[in-house]
């Protein structure tokens, strides 16, 4: 069952189809489009495959070396492949530029544009550069396959290392049933400061749902590793923060109702927010202020 947030549609989908992008990580080179790193997700998912079964089929707990490194690894993609993480970039390169425009001012970007283009540029050209990046929503940049492949790679070694010095505490449930999520590596923030940013490095727990009734939780640094007694706060926990971090959609099984009582939020559109608008200045955020006749002071 998808349910798309914030929750006012819910229809069945195949598990094959429930959260595929199209091309999301067909990188083109020289010689056309490539699926090489596709073929990288498929090698860990088969080693991911291999320490389910260990952990769900055969309930081997804890887990060995090897089916740990499986999941971390497993688990450190599935937390840096998802749209957010890609959005989360888009934000960023988006904001900055916003920034560096909007604080520099006119001028400043005329210069620019001038260097670059190797011609003068008029102020109806002007205008339309400096509202294009300064409005609302930005410049629209947009990150493609080929950074964010880039992004995986050199992050996903240190967040498996990560994910495998966390203490592992493992939930076996009989009755209460589990979400997922768009983002399935839930990175859950210090409940103690709300407002605060969450990270790979900084999540007070990562939550990963392995199926419709087990649930792993990632907890502090080199913290043992054992089970926890199934409890329906537990579950509510889980779904609660799952729905918390999604993106846009939610899955369950179609037989359960693990998101009865949680509230659910609207899609995230931004992953990063910030009012810069204090920032923006056509003059130039730095330019000398200006007295009650016009002209510039000394101050």
């Amino acid at each position: 069952m998808r349910v798309a947030l914030p929750g006012d549609r819910r229809h069945r989908v195949s598990i094959n189809d429930a959260s595929v992008v199209r091309d999301f990580y067909t990188i083109y080179t020289d010689d056309g489009p490539s699926d090489e790193f596709e073929k990288v997700l498929a090698s860990v998912e088969a080693e991911a495959a291999t320490a389910f079964r260990k952990v769900l089929d055969d309930r081997v707990w804890p887990p060995d070396e090897v089916t740990r490194w499986a999941l971390s690894w497993w688990a450190a993609i599935q937390a840096l492949r998802t749209t957010a993480v890609r959005q989360g970039a888009d934000d960023m390169a988006n904001l900055f530029l916003k920034l560096q425009v909007g604080a520099g001012g006119k001028e400043s970007l005329r210069a620019q544009m001038q260097e670059a283009l190797d011609r003068v540029v008029d102020e109806v050209e002007l205008d339309e550069t400096w509202n294009w990046i300064t409005g609302p929503e930005g410049p629209g940049l947009k990150a493609g396959p080929h950074q964010h492949v880039e992004t995986i790679m050199r992050l996903a070694p240190g967040t498996a290392h990560m994910f495998h010095d966390r203490g592992w505490l493992l939930t076996r449930f009989k009755r209460r049933a589990l979400a997922t999520s768009d983002s399935p590596v839930t990175l859950v923030s210090d409940l103690r400061d709300p407002d605060g940013a969450v990270g790979l490095g900084t999540a007070m727990h990562v939550v990963v749902p392995l199926d419709r009734r087990t649930l792993l939780v990632m907890g502090d640094l080199h913290a043992p590793t054992g089970e926890v007694p199934a409890s329906t706060g537990l579950a509510k926990y889980s779904n609660t923060m799952v729905a918390a971090y999604a993106t846009r959609a939610l899955f369950h099984h179609p037989d359960d109702d693990p998101l009865g009582g949680v509230s659910l939020p609207k899609p995230r559109e931004h992953q990063i927010e910030a009012d810069i608008d204090d920032l923006i200045s056509e003059r130039g955020l730095f330019a000398p202020p200006v007295d009650e006749s016009g002209t510039e002071s000394e101050a």
